[in-house]
C-alpha cells in the first residue's frame, strides 16, 4: 500500500515537472504559429468575453458551432452568421471559423437575395472578414488565403452566378483605383492603359511640388474625397475625368511632378485592398502579363499568399496545401466520379441480394 502511494506520488510530480519543463517550448511554438503581425493582445470584444466565460469558453464555444452547423444545414443563413460571429469573437484563431463565416456571407447569404447590388455587398462582407480581420489574426493560416482566392476566382470570376457579369465589372471598379485604366480604355489624360507596378512600389509621398500642383488641382475641381454609389472614394482617375479643368492644368504641369502625384494615390487605392505592390510585381514578371482588371490575377495573388504561409508550417504542411490548391483536371474528375457511381451501384446490387436471401 505504502509502495503504491510512493509510486503515485512519484508519477505525479514528475508528470507536473515535466509539464512545467514544456510550458516554454509551447509558448514559443504558439508564438511561431501566430506569426509577428499578430497583435499581441486582443481587442475588447475578443478579451472580455474570453475573461467572463473562464474555463468555460471550450465548451460554449463547442456548443454554438453545433448549432451554426445545424443552422446552416437547415438553411438559416442570418442566423448562422451571427452564431459565427460570436465564435470568431471567442475564439479568434480557429481558422475554420473564419471560413465558414466567408463562405456564409458569400455564398449563402449572396444566393438569398435577386438583388444584385446586394449581392455584390454580401461577398464584399465576405472578401473583408477574411482580409482585414481574419487573415491578420492568423497570418499563418493558408485555409484563409484559400478561401479569399476562391472567392475571386469561383464567387466572382465563374459564370455561376446569375450576376456574374455585374460583379466583375464592380471588381474592376475598385482595382481601376489602384492599377489605372482599364485596357483599351484611354485615361484621363489621354495615356495607355498601364498598371506601372514599378512605379507603385517606389511609389514616393507627396513633396512640395507635388502638394503645390494638387492644391492648383483642387481649386480647378479635382474632388478625391468623391464617392461612388457604393460609398468608396472615386480614386485618382475617375476624380480627373470629372474635371475638365484639372486635366487642363495637369497637362501642363511637369511630367514627373504628375507621376508622383497618380503613384501617390494609386498606391493608397492598392494599400487599402491590402495588396502589395512589390508582390504584385514579382507575381507579374513571373507568370506574366496579367490583368490586374480581373479577379483572376487578384485570385492568384492571395494562393500565392496562402501558399507561402503553408511554407511557414513545415514541408509536410506546405505539399499538403499545393496538392489541395492544384486544380484537377476533367479527366481526373471524371474517373473519380465514375468510379463512386460504379461503387454506389455495387452496394445498391449487394443490398437486393440481401434482402430477397432476407
Amino acid at each position: 500500500m505504502k509502495a503504491s502511494t510512493v509510486a503515485l506520488s512519484l508519477v505525479a510530480f514528475l508528470s507536473f515537472t515535466g509539464a512545467g519543463a514544456l510550458v516554454p517550448l509551447l509558448d514559443a511554438q504558439k508564438k511561431a504559429s501566430l506569426g509577428a503581425s499578430a497583435p499581441a493582445t486582443p481587442p475588447p470584444e475578443v478579451a472580455v468575453p474570453g475573461v467572463l466565460l473562464g474555463a468555460f469558453r471550450g465548451l460554449v464555444v463547442d456548443y454554438l458551432w453545433l448549432r451554426a452547423c445545424r443552422l446552416e444545414d437547415d438553411g438559416k443563413f442570418y442566423e448562422a452568421k451571427d452564431l459565427a460571429e460570436w465564435i470568431s469573437n471567442l475564439e479568434p484563431r480557429l481558422e475554420q471559423v473564419w471560413s465558414f463565416q466567408a463562405h456564409g456571407l458569400a455564398w449563402n447569404l449572396c444566393a438569398a437575395t435577386d438583388d444584385r447590388n446586394e449581392r455584390w455587398h454580401w461577398i464584399q462582407e465576405g472578401i473583408t472578414l477574411l482580409r482585414d480581420r481574419g487573415i491578420p489574426l492568423n497570418p499563418h493560416a493558408p485555409e484563409l488565403y484559400f478561401t479569399l482566392s476562391r472567392i475571386y476566382s469561383d464567387k466572382i470570376g465563374g459564370p455561376f452566378d446569375d450576376h456574374h457579369l455585374f460583379l466583375k465589372k464592380q471588381l474592376a471598379i475598385q482595382l481601376v483605383r489602384a492599377f489605372g485604366p482599364l485596357a483599351n480604355v484611354k485615361g484621363p489624360l489621354g495615356e495607355e492603359s498601364d498598371p506601372d507596378l514599378e512605379g507603385l512600389v517606389q511609389a514616393p509621398g507627396l513633396d512640395a511640388e507635388a502638394q503645390a500642383l494638387l492644391a492648383q488641382l483642387e481649386k480647378a475641381g479635382l474632388d478625391l474625397n468623391a464617392v461612388d454609389p457604393t460609398g468608396a472614394r472615386v480614386g485618382w482617375d475617375v476624380a480627373l475625368y470629372r474635371s475638365p479643368a484639372a486635366c487642363t492644368i495637369i497637362k501642363e504641369a511637369p511630367r514627373e511632378v504628375m507621376l508622383r502625384l497618380r503613384r501617390h494615390f494609386r498606391a493608397e487605392a492598392l494599400a487599402a485592398l491590402k495588396l502589395d505592390a512589390r508582390k504584385c510585381l514579382e507575381i507579374e514578371r513571373r507568370y506574366g502579363p496579367l490583368d490586374w482588371h480581373g479577379c483572376d490575377a487578384i485570385s492568384l495573388y492571395w494562393a500565392i499568399e496562402g501558399v507561402n504561409a503553408a511554407e511557414t508550417l513545415g514541408p509536410g504542411r506546405a505539399a499538403k496545401e499545393r496538392r489541395r490548391s492544384r486544380p484537377r483536371s476533367p479527366s481526373r474528375a471524371r474517373s473519380r466520379r465514375t468510379r463512386a457511381s460504379r461503387e454506389g451501384r455495387s452496394a445498391a446490387r449487394s443490398r437486393g441480394t440481401s434482402s430477397r436471401r432476407a
